[in-house]
């Protein structure tokens, strides 16, 4: 935040995970749909607001304070998420070969076979969380599905899961790591609709990129050109 205060016009805020998830999959307009105009416009004032704290304003520190409690009680709540999710997508990833996540494990593009696995899965997925969120009124259709951000955020979930199987599972992992990669998980799904994910994870960049390769690739998504920021250490993965 200290790097984007300095930059407040060139700042976009997104809507949240909620509002996203209700939204439709239609091309026209994707990107505008996902972004938050109000806040958008606020960003400056907050920044300025941000900045008034940084300086020692206690009006402000005390706001910022308030606003911290609450992005921490927001968090807590996810733990209980994190435990469910983790499970049941963790059980989803069976039909792939002990061989499929050597590959995986590997770094290796996806065969044909692994793809259409992957879309399989994630179709059922969606479709689950399509029929329980209480902001989605109906299906969507094919050609939108793949725009949705219900599906976007399903689909890097199960790389994710299927990164964690590759790598002997997420049972033992302490759940505030699983917690934070879910979040994370949001994070790539919102970068798909934009110019990429800047980051030096090299978990959430290879993710964003393997997503991004099987929704052009299975379903024909036009999506901005672009990788965003590959960090040096990471192999860079390559359409099936």
């Amino acid at each position: 935040m200290s790097i984007l205060i300095e930059y407040p016009k060139q700042v976009v805020v997104l809507r949240g995970t909620r509002t996203a998830c209700g939204l439709r999959g239609r091309a026209a307009g994707l990107q505008r749909r996902l972004i938050d105009r109000g806040q958008s416009e606020d960003f400056v004032q907050y920044a300025h607001h941000l900045r008034k704290a940084k300086s020692g304003h206690l009006l402000y520190q005390s706001q910022l304070v308030e606003l911290g409690k609450t992005a921490t009680e927001n968090l807590t709540r996810l733990l209980g998420d994190a435990d469910i999710i983790s499970k049941v997508i963790f059980d989803a990833t069976e039909p792939f070969t002990k061989p499929e996540r050597h590959l995986i494990r590997l770094g290796e593009p996806f065969t044909s076979t692994m793809i259409d696995k992957l879309i399989r899965v994630v179709m059922e997925v969606a479709i689950h969380v399509f029929r329980d969120h209480p902001n989605v009124n109906k299906l969507p259709s094919f050609t939108e599905l793949g725009n949705t951000f219900i599906f976007r955020s399903s689909l890097c979930m199960y790389l994710l899961a299927l990164h964690w199987a590759a790598h002997g599972g997420s049972t033992n992992a302490r759940l505030q790591k699983i917690r934070n990669d879910l979040v994370d998980m949001y994070v790539v799904a919102f970068a798909t609709y934009f110019d990429g994910l800047l980051s030096v994870d090299t978990k959430a960049c290879k993710i964003h990129r393997e997503a991004r390769f099987a929704l052009i690739g299975a379903l024909g998504c036009q999506l901005p050109n672009g990788l965003g920021y590959l960090p040096s250490s990471s192999k860079e993965g390559k359409p099936s």
